[in-house]
């Protein structure tokens, strides 16, 4: 007899809208006792590598025959959930002992260059492949645009606000770790890794991963010019507002900031000085987003000017 897990949604701890958790997992698990054969049905974009970890030790140790099929066009398999803290993505098929990874989207050697070692290099390609592939099903206006400005833009600097714009709609985890590092800018000019974590972790605990995925995300800020190293090792600089670029380019960027977020709408003054876009020159003015297509901008009391994403863009 085979029994169906629903793996859909992102792998979080706690419960929401389009989450699955190791809960969800355990109950599904307990409920399929006597089954010989457990069925993975997957649909999702990602999660916390502790999740996944623990969801394929369990099925690895269950003994039963283990299926896999994906509910999604792009078939996804999740393997192991490693890349900025968040997500791994893979093709392939989970049987009972082996996890079988075939070539996956973006080919090697286009980065062979700068990353070495053949797991470094496939743990690169597969966090590429999340932001820039798969952020086309889940946020499709804002990549179809981040296409369509690519090559437009002739500086390294430029195509950044592009790649980093992806990365916050991408990874939850990215956006909370650089916008620890805005919000500490604002009293401090240098940061060390032990106070990235120690802010991450007090809202997520300290998990076996973060350690490694924060270290990870202030390495590529540094590569990108959002950090500087010191002469002390563990210290960085916090290089604010370092990145220019046209009004256009800076909407996009703002409208990617405020997709990721929490609420649906910002006030203007605050959505221009979130701390996750501390490294970026942000000088448009309300009426520039008044007459964007990608935001509805509200006029209330004592002149609060309230910004969303337009429900035609959404």
């Amino acid at each position: 007899m085979r029994y169906i897990i629903p793996i859909h949604g992102e792998l979080e701890f706690e419960k929401r809208i389009d989450t699955f958790t190791l809960n969800d997992f355990l109950l599904h698990l307990n409920n399929a006792k006597e089954s010989e054969v457990l069925h993975l049905d997957i649909s999702s974009v990602g999660g916390y590598v502790e999740v996944a970890d623990k969801i394929i030790d369990l099925l690895k140790k269950s003994g039963k025959t283990i299926t896999a099929s994906n509910s999604d066009e792009d078939q996804i398999i999740m393997e192991n959930f490693d890349a900025l803290g968040m997500g791994t993505y893979v093709g392939g098929n989970v049987t009972a002992n082996t996890v079988f990874i075939p070539t996956n989207l973006v080919h090697a050697d286009t980065i062979s260059g700068t990353v070495t070692g053949t797991d470094a290099q496939r743990k690169t390609i597969d966090v590429l492949s999340a932001i820039w592939v798969k952020t086309a099903k889940t946020t499709p206006r804002i990549h179809q645009e981040a296409l369509a400005l690519f090559p437009t833009l002739s500086s390294s600097d430029e195509r950044l606000w592009l790649h980093y714009g992806l990365t916050l709609v991408c990874y939850p985890f990215f956006r909370k770790c650089v916008a620890a590092i805005g919000q500490t800018s604002r009293t401090e000019e240098i940061i060390t890794r032990k106070m990235i974590k120690d802010r991450i972790a007090g809202e997520y605990g300290h998990l076996g991963a973060l350690d490694r995925s924060v270290e990870r995300i202030i390495a590529s800020l540094t590569n990108w010019g959002a950090l500087a190293k010191t002469e002390q090792k563990q210290n960085y600089r916090i290089l604010l507002h370092n990145f220019a670029c046209s009004e256009n380019l800076q909407s996009w960027l703002l409208s990617c900031a405020l997709q990721a977020h929490p609420s649906d709408a910002i006030p203007f003054d605050d959505l221009i000085h979130l701390p996750e876009l501390y490294p970026f020159r942000i000088t448009l003015g309300v009426d520039s987003l008044r007459r964007d297509e990608r935001f509805e901008v509200q006029r209330q009391g004592g002149g609060l000017d309230m910004v969303r994403i337009a429900e035609t863009e959404k």
